[in-house]
């Protein structure tokens, strides 16, 4: 009897993870048949929702775009390689259960070698904040830790929350972020991530209106959709309360920028010349921040309202 009641225990505990079916950025449908023990992922956005879902990757294909904090925790995880071009023998070699990819040319390439290899591949690349969240949640099916993946979500919107009751009734101030360099900026429209972001914080995009550039191979992603080339005619029109800047020169934290001070063409702006162009940190802001969202969110809202948050 005893014996009975130990084959049934393993029965019940192999069942308990059910097969699980769900659509990825590309469209495809992916079906897991059994909880995978190793998954690999190829790419930085990837890797933090997959850490607060409470997964572990077995490797991961190394970054320059990867915070501090999540390098932190990849100490002693082996690599596969650049994330533009993942090593494809050596993640065949590790027979992992989920390859984790983005929805790009580069790692929708290795599909097709990878389901050859009898191999499962899923592509995310989440260019909203519903997507996040729903990434976070399948994230949170594939490491069977739905509880630790329903708590990242809830810290985001608990933050966005706070944002939004901070400030009720406030009169928003107007404001632009731009991408890149003084000589090739090109201005966030409300549909690219930072876009969104500056909307959330109580900004008032001056971009609005402006036409999106989708042109490129990297197009519609979180980070190169609803960007526009620099209309410095339509910006002195608006003229900025807050200029905010995004490059690769300021890492981690964001500090006053005097850069455009020293060109004509912007000196003569409100947010110039009141000290108001703020460099944002290219880790956060550079990056679709997924879980960070609500961190990101709250500290530009910090930035233009400061009395709101005393």
């Amino acid at each position: 009897m005893k014996n009975i009641l130990v084959i049934l225990l393993v029965l019940l505990c192999g069942s308990a993870f059910a097969q699980i079916s769900f659509k990825d950025s590309s469209g495809q449908t992916v079906t897991l048949e059994k909880q995978p023990q190793k998954v690999v992922v190829l790419n930085s956005s990837n890797l933090e929702m997959f850490f607060a879902a409470g997964g572990i990757p077995a490797a991961y294909a190394a970054s320059n775009t990867t915070p501090v904090y999540i390098e932190n925790r990849l100490k002693g995880v082996p690599n596969v390689g650049r994330v533009e071009n993942p090593d494809i023998e050596r993640i065949v070699a590790m027979n992992p259960d989920l390859v984790i990819g983005m929805n790009f040319p580069f790692h929708v390439a290795l599909r097709s070698s990878l389901n050859g290899a009898g191999i499962k591949v899923a592509l995310f690349s989440p260019v909203t904040l519903p997507q996040v969240k729903e990434t976070v949640q399948i994230f949170g099916t594939i490491t069977g830790n739905k509880a630790k993946a329903a708590e990242s979500v809830a810290d985001i919107d608990n933050k966005l929350k706070t944002v939004q009751d901070r400030l009720k009734g406030i009169k928003k101030v107007r404001a632009l972020v731009l991408y890149g360099s003084p000589e090739s900026y090109n201005m966030a429209l409300p549909d690219s991530y930072a876009g969104m972001m500056l909307e959330m914080a109580g900004g008032d995009n001056i971009a609005a209106g402006a036409k999106s550039d989708r042109k490129g191979p990297m197009a519609g992603s979180a980070m190169s959709r609803g960007f526009a080339p620099v209309s410095l005619e339509n910006i002195a029109v608006q003229n900025p309360d807050y200029i905010f800047l995004i490059n690769h020169d300021n890492k981690t934290q964001a500090k006053n920028d005097s850069s455009l001070t020293k060109h004509p063409a912007w000196s003569g702006l409100t947010a110039v010349k009141n000290g108001k162009v703020i460099s944002l940190p290219f880790e956060t802001y550079g990056n679709n921040p997924t879980v960070r969202t609500g961190d990101a969110v709250l500290g530009l809202a910090k930035i233009m309202y400061p009395e709101q948050f005393k």
